[in-house]
């Protein structure tokens, strides 16, 4: 838990960042159909 919490918390802007990108991606996959 400590392990992962610690690596959510040092790249948490990079997390986020994918996130954002999958969601976009998603997003455009839907609106293509």
């Amino acid at each position: 838990m400590l392990g992962l919490f610690h690596g959510e918390a040092f790249c948490g802007r990079c997390v986020e960042r994918v996130v954002l990108l999958l969601i976009l991606g998603s997003v455009k996959l839907l609106n293509s159909n």
